[in-house]
């Protein structure tokens, strides 16, 4: 199944080979524009950059389209469900028709209309209106997994789970139109072609007057393994638009200068980007290398409107032959390179006979006029398509347009997903959780250290992502009594720094089998803190070292262990984590995640035989004592889940001692009294309290360019979490609606 690289690329490793992987498309982007009080409106933004207020009008902002000008950065994310999560909760729910295990985050925080668990896992209460579908059981128009909802990509095919869907959406900044985006895949063991598909269903929600003249198109560069050899064509009997090279052998090696770009290693694949409910009604291409002012990347949102309306830069209509610009033909067209290659007769990048160095192009749809409220639906498919070794090079084109419709059938079919794909039920390998306890966390790296150059069965398919998978049993189980298979993380038949990976990015990642993090908590000397002052103030920095073994000599091949503080009290500044100790000779591999209150450490060796040590300073943890608190508190920072491993893949337990410290802060309590206003700490890190006879009840921040930060206010207080440095004006608002401004410094 393809997946994508999180840098706009479909990843496709037909040879499975781990240090090689080769994509086929590089970026996609949906461009949005039309006439409205006759002025140009739309969303034409290509890259993928990150959010950076201030924002022109033409800017996209993640969030629905209410949300206007202003950036609220819990909006800037996807949304993300596996199938797993979705037959978990199915399952639970018929047991009985009611849900008695906590359904998983991602489920809990899906954005379902209602869906009344969001403020408290993303701080969003979503406006009342059709956003990420999902199942409702109970036909009551609201999600809520408690009530047996779900999501799912077509509520009337309930049992159409994807193993993998996500959502998001954004609007444009004075667009007043948003675009919501669900992508999602099958893995499939007996349709090879619903398994290399990757389906996006593309909603326009407008709220104009109306908008005339709308037109949409999806901006896509294709980089099919060399960028060098690409030829596209587009098909407007399949509604698609397609990507194959010049030769049957992709170029190899395929260098540009400053960069070098992994080919295919066998005979050269295609890929396709199909709409399936909706007539497409042009395409255009250009290259981007090319001397031609008039067809080159666009740098206006008129550029853009251009080119969803299928003409060139300078206005001048697409005409049919050579690279479909011609100032001297009268014989314009809609779409270009329609021909297959295999026509010696037709219009098409090979008969062209001009090699482009990166072609990219638009593929277009005119939607008339936008009414106000108004919703539009685009369903597409992209699909990859291996060679078919019975014809030639460029007859394989032809295989592919007729596959097409396959596709399109399959997509509105209300198959059981678990029809197409063998379910793992019972031991199956989770990636990244080696030690099989339904969570990924760094415990999980010590297997894989004395496991590594292990071979045994690969699995079908090739993976490292969050899901349950089937795989055959190795010859060989830890001391543990776990199989290997749970080690070899991706499937690939054998044990290797790739492995590593997986934990890493599967970190914190767990299943419904979870039930404690692991390892140990016995009160003892192996881990220890280092010396410090007792008594520590308010605004205070300090150091604490931390220290193994201080007091015997260890024989370990690999540890792991967490380490707690109150949030409330410190902030961590830095983490100096001391890696060479245990192996001077061979960097071992090691993690280091953090999370609120929590840091996760481990290492592990990679090679030889345990190591002996005495003493080991592990590093360092530099914390910041908080000044927003009133009073004196004692407060903790200790060792939690610790174990080690040994070169035989015997994990043992480990002993650990906390270090206990007295904070104070000298703010004097509020007077009930005072009769004036104050805001403090001012500066702030996170907490900022009121002192003021008045009870307020909304805080709201805005820096120079006119961001806004919203906050409730509880007890006079509120957290300015996410929040970045900087001068920002307060504004406060009390129960009775009266405000007040005042300046605030936010220092992170």
């Amino acid at each position: 199944m393809p997946v994508y690289n999180g840098q706009g690329g479909l990843v496709i490793n037909p040879s499975d080979d781990e240090d090689y992987p080769v994509s086929s498309i590089f970026s996609l982007a949906t461009i949005l524009g039309g006439y409205a009080d006759g002025a140009l409106k739309g969303m034409f933004i290509t890259n993928n950059d990150y959010i950076v207020p201030p924002f022109n009008k033409f800017n996209n902002i993640p969030g629905p389209v209410e949300n206007g000008s202003d950036y609220y950065p819990q909006y800037n994310k996807i949304w993300q469900v596996r199938s797993w999560e979705v037959l978990a909760l199915i399952d639970d729910y018929n047991d009985n028709k009611k849900i008695d295990s906590k359904p998983s985050d991602h489920i809990l925080s899906w954005p379902g209309r209602g869906n009344k668990y969001s403020k408290n896992y993303d701080g969003i209460i979503w406006p009342d209106r059709d956003l990420a579908p999902f199942y409702d059981q109970n036909k009551d128009g609201i999600y809520d997994p408690y009530s047996g909802d779900y999501p799912i990509p077509d509520p009337a095919c309930p049992n159409k789970i994807p193993g993998d869907m996500n959502w998001s959406l954004y609007h444009g900044a004075n667009a007043n139109m948003e675009i919501q985006t669900l992508n999602f895949a099958f893995a499939s063991d007996i349709n090879p072609i619903l398994n290399n598909t990757i389906f996006s269903t593309i909603t326009i929600y407008n709220t104009n007057n109306n908008v005339k003249d709308a037109k949409f198109g999806i901006y896509f560069d294709f980089d099919l393994g060399c960028i060098k050899d690409d030829y596209i064509g587009s098909s407007s009997a399949t509604n698609s638009v397609y990507v194959y090279n010049k030769t049957e052998i992709d170029l190899n090696p395929c260098v540009e200068p400053g960069a070098h770009y992994n080919a295919y290693r066998e005979k050269s694949p295609m890929t396709s980007l199909t709409c399936l409910n909706r007539r497409m009604d042009g395409t255009i291409v250009y290259d981007k290398a090319a001397n031609n002012a008039a067809a080159t990347d666009p740098g206006s949102p008129l550029n853009f409107y251009n080119y969803i309306s299928n003409r060139w830069l300078n206005n001048v209509n697409l005409t049919y032959g050579g690279n479909g610009y011609d100032l001297n033909s009268t014989n314009n067209t809609k779409y270009i390179y329609p021909s297959s290659p295999s026509n010696p007769s037709g219009w098409s990048m090979k008969t062209l006979g001009k090699d482009f160095i990166d072609p990219r192009g638009f593929m277009n749809f005119d939607l008339g006029t936008l009414n106000n409220g108004q919703s539009i639906r685009l369903d597409f498919a992209m699909t990859y398509h291996k060679a078919d070794l019975t014809t030639d090079h460029f007859s394989r084109v032809d295989t592919m347009l007729s596959n097409i419709s396959l596709i399109k059938d399959i997509a509105y079919e209300c198959f059981d997903s678990e029809e197409h794909n063998e379910k793992c039920i019972g031991d199956c390998v989770w990636p990244g959780d080696t030690d099989h306890n339904g969570i990924v966390n760094n415990l999980d790296i010590l297997n894989i250290g004395p496991a590594l150059k292990s071979s045994g069965a690969k699995r079908e398919l090739y993976a490292d992502f969050w899901n349950p998978f089937y795989s055959d049993e190795w010859s060989k189980n830890t001391f543990q009594n776990l199989n290997y298979k749970h080690i070899d993380c991706n499937g690939s038949g054998s044990i290797n720094q790739e492995d590593f990976n997986a934990v890493t990015n599967n970190f914190f990642s767990r299943n419904q089998t979870y039930s404690t993090w692991g390892g140990y908590n016995v009160e003892g000397n192996d881990l220890t803190f280092g010396d410090l002052e007792d008594s520590l103030k308010g605004g205070e920095e300090f150091e604490l070292e931390m220290i193994f073994a201080k007091n015997n000599n260890f024989s370990l091949f690999g540890m792991a262990y967490s380490v707690e503080f109150d949030t409330t009290l410190l902030t961590l500044t830095d983490v100096v984590f001391e890696k060479r100790w245990l192996d001077k000779k061979s960097p071992p591999n090691f993690v280091l995640e953090k999370e609120k209150g929590k840091l996760h450490f481990g290492i592990v060796k990679n090679l030889g035989v345990n190591a002996i040590v005495h003493d080991v300073p592990l590093g360092i943890l530099k914390f910041r004592v908080k000044d927003n608190f009133e009073g004196k508190y004692k407060t903790l920072l200790k060792y939690t889940n610790y174990e080690k491993i040994d070169a035989d893949g015997r994990i043992s337990e480990l002993t650990a001692s906390n270090k206990a410290l007295v904070v104070a802060n000298p703010i004097t309590t509020i007077d009930k009294e005072f009769d004036g206003f104050l805001l403090y700490p001012n500066p702030t890190i996170e907490f900022v309290f009121i002192k003021s006879k008045e009870v307020y009840v909304k805080a709201e921040l805005f820096d120079v360019l006119g961001v806004k930060y919203e906050f409730k206010v509880e007890n006079n207080s509120f957290r300015a979490e996410d929040v970045p440095s900087g001068a920002y004006m307060a504004r406060l608002t009390d129960e009775n609606g009266v405000r007040r401004m005042h300046r605030l410094i936010v220092i992170k």
